[in-house]
């Protein structure tokens, strides 16, 4: 299932294999739910919040940091398995740009820029991921929490608090 907010655009590309959301409005959300996503490759274009730098906002996006399903990321996967997954996020207006919560199997790459707060949090999850690659997140690069994780290449800079937060009952 995919559920879809106001102010969130999808295109699908079924000879790609591609999804590609734009985010109209800051705060705006999309989340994958159930199922199973296999050798798909996903870009979340985000509502752009920093600029040369500096925050560009004059108020905080609706609901933040949680919406009314709980839910802090821009682009979330909850309960589900994926396979040979992408994903690409440029610019976010959430708590979270990516949230993995409660989510087994293998990831190629996850790349993000610009980043409200966190870039990737993970939750819950059992996930090895071959590739981080985060650029300028105005809080932690990365958060994992309760769950197994087996990371291959990190490549995190510009993180306004931590690059690698592991914790809460997280192993590996």
């Amino acid at each position: 299932d995919i559920f879809i907010e106001k102010n969130i655009k999808v295109l699908i590309n079924e000879n790609t294999n591609t999804i590609e959301i734009f985010q109209e409005s800051p705060g705006a959300r999309i989340y994958f739910k159930g199922g199973e996503l296999k050798d798909l490759k996903i870009i979340f274009n985000g509502f752009n919040v920093i600029e040369n730098g500096n925050l560009n906002l004059k108020t905080f996006p609706k609901n933040y940091p949680i919406n009314d399903k709980t839910l802090t990321g821009c682009l979330s996967f909850i309960d589900l398995k994926v396979s040979k997954l992408s994903v690409k996020a440029i610019n976010s207006s959430c708590e979270d740009t990516v949230n993995f919560i409660n989510v087994d199997g293998h990831i190629r790459e996850i790349s993000i820029n610009n980043s409200f707060s966190d870039a990737l949090d993970v939750d819950f999850s059992r996930l090895k991921i071959d590739k981080i690659n985060i650029e300028y997140a105005l809080n932690d690069c990365v958060d994992f929490s309760a769950g197994s994780y087996e990371l291959g290449k990190l490549n995190l800079k510009n993180c306004g608090d931590k690059a690698l937060s592991v914790g809460e009952k997280s192993l590996k």
